[in-house]
């Protein structure tokens, strides 16, 4: 990316200083330091402006991908086993923001998705890509969750509601119609209840669930689980 769009120091530190202007302390504007740091690392940004361990592992992941290396993802934190293990991977493309990596595991022989945040540190290996003809990157939904499975959505929103989907979740805007200015209608299909679950629960004022019964099942089971 950066052979592609080059931008001298001068340009760049002008293009930090423009970003760095802009109030607030959102995803998007995080990433886009994060961004900037990895491709041009002459940008004089302090340990306050952006998280620099997770600016490394961007750096490491995007040079093996550039040199199609195998990488060791140190003390990856996995949500789903609960176990934090290192992880022998080829990582071979970002998904939007650098949120997360797709990678193709060996041990597992799947294509799997790695959040950059919960990866300790990268360590590339001189074993180039053995498995580089099963790289497959899957299909992500707007909260950035990824299983082969797909179930269908439907909620009533509140003009809050739209304001905060839309600002931590932007590819989530293109499946919102506006009723009116205060109610918005979200549909789509998700890879799973887990990350649209997380955004309802926090905001049971603001939304209606219209669709579908398993979902307001998911939504309720959580609820009276839920230890105080």
């Amino acid at each position: 990316m950066s052979d592609l769009l080059h931008f001298s120091k001068e340009e760049a530190h002008l293009l930090a200083q423009a970003i760095n202007s802009l109030e607030g302390d959102s995803v998007v504007l995080t990433n886009l330091r994060e961004k900037l740091y990895s491709l041009y690392k002459t940008v004089p940004y302090t340990a306050a402006e952006i998280n620099l361990q997770h600016s490394n592992v961007i750096q490491q992941l995007s040079e093996a991908i550039r040199q199609k290396k195998q990488v060791v993802l140190v003390k990856y934190r996995s949500s789903s086993s609960q176990f934090i293990r290192d992880r022998l991977v080829e990582p071979f493309r970002f998904t939007t923001n650098f949120t997360d990596v797709w990678c193709f595991e060996p041990e597992s022989q799947q294509n799997k998705l790695f959040k950059t945040s919960r990866i300790e540190e990268v360590k590339l290996y001189d074993r180039t890509w053995q498995y580089e003809e099963k790289h497959s990157e899957g299909k992500t939904d707007p909260f950035r969750m990824f299983t082969p499975n797909r179930y269908p959505v439907k909620l009533r929103m509140s003009l809050l509601a739209y304001n905060l989907l839309c600002e931590e979740y932007p590819m989530a805007r293109n499946y919102v119609t506006k009723v009116s200015d205060t109610e918005y209608i979200f549909e789509t299909e998700v890879c799973s209840y887990a990350g649209v679950g997380r955004f309802v629960l926090g905001l049971m004022d603001e939304i209606e669930v219209l669709e579908t019964k398993e979902f307001k099942d998911y939504l309720y089971e959580k609820i009276f689980k839920k230890k105080f």
